[in-house]
């Protein structure tokens, strides 16, 4: 790599942080989120739906029209 190529890079690198972190971070937390299980202390029991809700919106046939 010669001199221009690591300055262009120094030089994109701020613009490139900034995308992962209010980007790219933000969108696989939130898919993270929507199929995450969890637990529920009060009655001591797992909750979660995993892929079901994708699944049956995918197979929805209103949704499939719209």
């Amino acid at each position: 790599m010669n001199s221009n190529n690591k300055k262009a890079w120094l030089y994109l690198l701020p613009a490139l942080l900034f995308l992962i972190i209010f980007m790219v971070y933000p969108l696989i937390d939130v898919f993270i989120y929507s199929v995450e299980e969890g637990f529920n202390f009060a009655s001591q029991t797992y909750f979660g739906v995993g892929l079901y809700n994708f699944s049956y919106v995918l197979h929805d046939p209103y949704f499939l029209q719209a």
